[in-house]
């Protein structure tokens, strides 16, 4: 039996978490989150899945402070037009990060909140690692120094990626 044949046997054993970990560690979190997950820059015409997406959090009370659901225009402008990215899985959006400032005063244009969300079905899979490492990267070429989130205690999968990511 060869190797990728002993885990090919071990993957359709385990539950689909404990597969996708697996598969992880065996070729590499890189590597996977590459074959797994694209990301690009956001265009207006992903609003709607952006919003069922976004809508997601609004309605788990865990994401955000706000209970309505922004229009195109409120939330776009809303948020910074740089580092606005989506994760692209199988054609399909399944995470989306942006930014938006935090005070209309210049000392603070370079600080500005992060507004990340990934699909439910999308969860601990790297997603939002993948988008917040691009933003991080990004920021400070686009004249953002401080990156801020504002974290309900009870999103722990936020307070972990956050963490995760530094």
């Amino acid at each position: 039996i060869t190797t990728l044949e002993t885990h090919l046997r071990i993957i359709k054993a385990l539950p689909p978490y404990a597969a996708m970990n697996f598969i992880r560690k065996a070729v590499g979190y890189e590597e996977y989150l590459q074959e797994y997950a694209a990301y690009r820059k956001m265009k207006p015409e992903d609003w709607d899945r952006v919003f069922m997406i976004y809508k997601q959090g609004i309605d788990s009370g865990k994401a955000t402070f706000t209970t309505e659901y922004p229009t195109w225009d409120e939330w776009d402008s809303g948020h910074n037009k740089p580092c606005r990215y989506v994760a692209v899985c199988d054609n399909e959006i399944v995470g989306i990060v942006a930014v938006s400032p935090t005070s209309g005063r210049s000392p603070y244009r370079g600080v500005v909140e992060v507004t990340i969300y990934v699909d439910e079905n999308h969860w601990n899979k790297g997603i939002g690692t993948l988008l917040l490492k691009k933003l991080i990267q990004d920021a400070p070429d686009n004249g953002f120094w401080c990156l801020y989130s504002s974290i309900l205690s009870s999103n722990e999968n936020s307070i972990n990626l956050h963490k995760k990511c530094g």
